[in-house]
């Protein structure tokens, strides 16, 4: 290779990946492994989300019985600074509070007495132990420069006795709470970044920052309307905090470009937050959110904002393993921007992640698997989806023996995509399986993709069953049947069983004995068991009823 001179530099300074630590753990480890794979692709820090995963000394009931030390995870934050890396905390309050306001001893510091989701931002103990919090945090990661405080989707607050004598309205009594976290923050070298969404929402503009469908005039229109109201309380706006303009779906339209304009005509800081993972279960989809992923770095480039950071979020708590891609672009596209189509990009990461062989586009398997998902999230609902864990399963019925054919034409959709799915299948698993022979690094990857593959097919596999018995001529037939349907049935143990071994051999499937969920309305999927049962509430669901049956 000829001596050459090469001149790189990232158009976004600081490039960052969320790591959330909500509902599940990975194995020590694992960690380290991810600090070297986003090393190599020039990710420069990481926001980490603790919720209970800390051992907190100050508030030790906060801390889960699993959490990890401080000290073990300033040793990860110091490995991660020897790599280029800072690592800085996101501990969550005035909202998603749950895995704090759970707790007995931290009932009265409730905005709503019924409510787990919100502190009392006018309650002064509500300081005392956030900032206790924060001090833990902070010791936790040593080399960082930011402190995220959280602070988004408080849809009401006021509901404490203490809100209702103040006769604050709710953005003001936001912007006390922000102010006195921002303080504690400045004290202590820190510069705090907050989600930004309850400022568009309390002054009437939010909706405009993520509806695609709402026409430029309408857009226009409420801004005339309600801009003002957000004018009248810029001085509320701590101007040392970082205003983190999140949008995860659609960060081109025309309400979120207004939004971190005004930010930029006001002199705030301003950075961008798109995704890898938001709330889908299993894996992540739309082309591990290629589009908004490509969309935000752009905008974020040619707008000169402050940074950037790539959620993932575990609220579904898919493997870790099942987001790389995403991350991968994310990596791509923050460090200098390219109109690159989506299967170049693709063949890229596979290139990178996997070797080289696999940048053949013969070699696609994870569009594969994204739109099997799509079958497999409701293939045994009548209503309802997998996003959240379900308060009501509604399965779609069982073959009447009375009334032969009804069924499968009642069905028949469902029956059609699942012989669709079949051949997907079978497809993917052939793709996985050369695949696996000629990557030189990742296999572990594979092996959990395949894994993912063998669970979603089940559903299909018990639809096309069903409608043999449900079509089987005669008595001795419909036994017949019946007898793989219960065979299938009882395989899906199995089945679970290899995927679970496969899923724990870096990520903890169950939480620790004692664990109490949260209590909140938002009701994640990953929050509704403390077995691994979560995971496949549906298919146990029917498991049950054809049992029954």
């Amino acid at each position: 290779m000829p001596a050459c001179k090469i001149t790189d530099f990232p158009e976004l300074a600081y490039r960052s990946v969320h790591l959330d630590l909500k509902h599940h753990l990975d194995a020590g480890h694992y960690y380290y492994d991810m600090i070297d794979r986003l090393a190599q692709v020039k990710v420069n820090a990481i926001i980490v989300e603790f919720e209970d995963k800390l051992r907190y000394r100050q508030a030790p009931a906060v801390g889960a019985a699993n959490a990890i030390s401080i000290e073990e995870f300033a040793a990860l934050s110091r490995y991660a600074r020897e790599r280029h890396i800072e690592i800085s905390p996101l501990v969550q309050g005035l909202g998603h509070a749950s895995y704090i306001l759970k707790h007995p001893q931290y009932q009265p510091l409730r905005d709503d007495p019924q409510s787990d989701w919100a502190f009392d931002p006018l309650n002064p103990k509500t300081y005392e132990l956030q900032f206790s919090l924060y001090d833990d945090a902070l010791a936790a990661t040593p080399h960082g420069k930011y402190l995220h405080i959280g602070g988004d989707e408080v849809g009401s607050l006021g509901k404490s006795e203490l809100g209702k004598k103040s006769g604050k309205k709710p953005l003001e009594l936001q912007m006390y709470w922000l102010n006195k976290v921002c303080e504690y923050a400045r004290q202590h070298n820190r510069i705090p970044i907050f989600w930004d969404d309850m400022l568009f929402k309390l002054s009437g503009i939010y909706e405009t920052t993520y509806d695609a469908d709402m026409p430029a005039q309408r857009v226009d229109s409420i801004w005339r309307a309600n801009e003002q109201r957000l004018a009248q309380n810029l001085p509320l706006f701590p101007k040392d905090c970082v205003y983190m303009r999140w949008n995860y779906d659609t960060p081109d339209i025309a309400g979120n470009k207004k939004a971190i304009d005004w930010y930029k005509t006001n002199n705030l800081k301003v950075m961008a937050a798109t995704a890898a993972q938001t709330m889908w279960p299993l894996l992540p989809r739309e082309n591990s959110n290629l589009k908004s992923i490509k969309d935000f770095n752009r905008i974020a480039a040619e707008k000169k904002m402050d940074g950037i950071l790539c959620t993932v979020w575990d609220d579904c708590s898919p493997h870790h393993e099942t987001v790389w891609r995403g991350l991968y672009n994310f990596a791509l596209f923050s460090w200098n921007y390219e109109d690159i189509k989506s299967e170049e990009v693709n063949a890229r990461y596979r290139h990178r992640f996997y070797g080289p062989a696999l940048a053949d586009a013969t070699f696609e398997f994870q569009n594969n698997l994204e739109q099997a998902l799509v079958f497999w999230e409701k293939a045994l609902l009548d209503k309802g989806h997998r996003h959240n864990y379900p308060q009501k399963i509604d399965l779609i019925e069982l073959p009447d023996p009375q009334k032969p054919g009804a069924w499968t034409n009642q069905y028949e959709h469902k029956i059609k995509q699942a012989h669709a799915e079949i051949e997907r299948y079978k497809a993917t698993r052939a793709i996985l399986a050369s695949a696996e022979k000629v990557a030189v690094r990742n296999q572990y990857n594979l092996t959990l993709f395949n894994q993912i593959n063998e669970l979603q097919i089940y559903p299909a596999n018990l639809l096309l069953l069903m409608a043999d018995y449900d079509i089987a001529k005669n008595a001795r037939q419909k036994k017949a049947v019946s007898q793989r349907l219960r065979q299938q049935v009882n395989d899906f143990t199995a089945i679970r069983q290899q995927y679970e071994k496969v899923f724990s051999k870096t990520r903890f499937l169950a939480n620790p004995v004692g664990y109490q969920l949260d209590q909140n309305g938002h009701h994640h999927l990953a929050n509704g068991t403390n077995s691994s049962d979560w995971m496949c509430v549906f298919e146990l669901e029917m498991n049950r009823k054809l049992n029954s049956w």
